[in-house]
């Protein structure tokens, strides 16, 4: 790591203070960024529809911030673990691809964080659930992972 991690490092901060603040404000992001498209596209399918199911959005948007935190959690690992941000853009895009892939395996999609992009499309199986638990089971282990590999990195 460099630039604003050995600016910030320099100072009485500890290196896990700054891995979760790191991870609170993309989690924050990503949330954020979702909370107000939702709420954009809602009001338009109210607008343009009249009833657009309030549940049933909410969970389809809890569903697209679920994929998009494990995406962006899958890419912040990687981003600790090699300081070349497109090595570790490189390898995120690899692992979605063959998560993708693998999906196409008979009885494995339900258990992969990426089959929650076609249950956010509005394919909602009972058998999903399996696949959001994983997905938040690896964002927990993506966020130890990556405080681990930095509380050991040279700055």
């Amino acid at each position: 790591a460099s630039g604003t991690a050995a600016m910030t490092l320099s100072k009485p901060v500890t290196r896990t203070a700054f891995v979760t603040a790191k991870l609170v404000g993309l989690a924050l992001t990503i949330i954020g960024a979702v909370a107000i498209a939702g709420t954009v596209a809602y009001l338009l399918v109210l607008l343009l529809f009249a009833d657009g199911g309030l549940a049933r959005f909410a969970l389809g948007m809890m569903v697209s911030t679920t994929l998009l935190l494990f995406v962006a959690f899958v890419a912040f690992f990687w981003s600790a673990m090699f300081s070349r941000p497109l090595l570790a853009g490189g390898i995120t895009l690899a692992v979605y691809v063959v998560l993708n892939i693998l999906r196409d395996v008979p009885h494995v999609e339900r258990y992969l964080p990426v089959a929650l992009f076609v249950w956010d499309l509005g394919i909602i199986w009972a058998d999903q659930w399996p696949a959001f638990a994983i997905a938040w089971g690896c964002i927990v282990l993506l966020s130890l992972g990556a405080w681990a590999v930095f509380r050991r990195k040279e700055l």
